[in-house]
């Protein structure tokens, strides 16, 4: 597949059945950024976590810190080595829905 595509979706759950109550995603993704390197791929997005209502009142009677949305950031590029070898870099960001949680930064790859 040849160039470039933007992609998203979009959920809603039922508060009192699940512990999420909205996600959603958007990213971008394709490949060809490099002339001298038609076939890598490469990709970014960005995603939204909310908890549901029932979970953070729950949480506040055991008097837990609230949570907070989460938000996730992550990127790749797929290199082709040869047309049946890749090496893939990943970077993801994430900040849990904990605020005493630290952001979390988590590298990755893939031979």
């Amino acid at each position: 597949h040849n160039g470039w595509g933007v992609f998203s979706q979009l959920s809603f759950a039922d508060n009192g059945t699940s512990p999420i109550a909205t996600f959603w995603d958007i990213g971008l993704c394709g490949n060809g950024i490099f002339k001298s390197r038609l076939r890598d791929e490469f990709g970014i997005s960005y995603a939204f976590t909310n908890l549901s209502s029932v979970l953070k009142y729950n949480l506040s009677l055991l008097r837990v810190n609230l949570p907070r949305p989460e938000h996730q950031m992550e990127t790749f590029y797929n290199f082709h080595i040869t047309p049946w070898l890749r090496l893939t870099a990943d970077l993801q960001i994430i900040r849990p829905t904990r605020a005493v949680a630290q952001t979390a930064v988590v590298p990755g790859g893939r031979l």
